[in-house]
């Protein structure tokens, strides 16, 4: 039987960590921010792996929904025409619609965060059928 933890197990899903004494899959983690970046570790158990996905559907609902709320900044209107207000406006929306910082990136960035994470949800999920089905595979045979 293969076990969990073998190197061998983990050949194209090497963020994939099994905890052989919970059965828990812990997934890495890594956060940067302006301070620097983290790393940690979400635990799952492989029976809810399909609501774990299901959350993260949810939220890739949301942050589309977000995204296209941001959208429309580029379509804020002046409060006048005057240089001041036009400026203004235009300012605004370059702040929250362009570079590092602004609405519609952090948007973008969470969405990527989220994909990934997902990403790695199904890994863990597809390596636990696979050392399901090979321990299946070697009872049958004693």
């Amino acid at each position: 039987m293969t076990a969990p933890n073998d190197p061998a197990t983990h050949g194209s899903f090497p963020q994939v960590i099994t905890d052989a004494v919970t059965g828990m899959f812990r997934i890495p983690l890594i956060t940067s921010s302006t301070v620097g970046t983290t790393e940690s570790t979400f635990e799952v158990a492989p029976e809810d792996f399909n609501a774990v996905k299901a959350d993260l559907d949810a939220a890739l609902n949301e942050l589309k929904l977000a995204a296209q709320d941001a959208a429309y900044f580029r379509q804020i209107q002046p409060p006048g025409v005057d240089e001041v207000s036009v400026d203004t406006t235009k300012k605004i929306i370059q702040h929250l619609t362009q570079g590092p910082g602004s609405a519609t990136q952090t948007v973008d960035d969470m969405r990527r965060w989220v994909e990934d994470f997902r990403d790695k949800i199904e890994a863990a999920q597809r390596e636990y059928e696979r050392i399901d089905d090979e321990n299946r595979s070697e009872i049958k045979k004693l």
